[in-house]
């Protein structure tokens, strides 16, 4: 998917409304510090999400269909936690390669599934 280009632009696509409603909080002065609020809260998002996913599946047997719901839902929680992780590493400069980064990104925060694929299957087993 990444080299549509399009499927990862859409991926960090949340990431643009969060760092919005952050800007309206805190302001856009330096703008180091509304990257870092946004960062901060899709690391949160994600613990958040995944703890209420697997205490959910741990009380009660979860369907392919809630599975499905909830990797779309951490489809954009990954990858634009993903993109902000890497652009927190330049100091969050803001210039024309920027969309580029997240093209890039897109291929490694993939890699965050595998993980959230292994607690899924470790929950399933435990169950009766």
């Amino acid at each position: 998917m990444t080299f549509t280009y399009l499927v990862p632009i859409v991926s960090i696509l949340p990431g643009a409304f969060i760092d919005t409603i952050v800007v309206s909080f805190i302001g856009d002065t330096p703008y180091s510090d509304v990257g870092q609020w946004t960062l901060n809260a899709f690391i949160i998002f994600y613990r958040i999400s995944v703890v209420l996913f697997l205490m959910t599946a741990r009380k009660k047997i979860i369907t392919k269909g809630q599975i499905v719901i909830f990797s779309r839902f951490e489809f954009f929680i990954i990858h634009s936690k993903g993109f902000y992780l890497d652009w927190s590493s330049s100091g969050f400069r803001s210039d024309g390669q920027l969309l580029f980064g997240v093209i890039n990104t897109f291929p490694y925060s993939s890699i965050g599934f595998f993980g959230l694929g292994i607690a899924i299957d470790l929950v399933k087993k435990k169950m009766p």
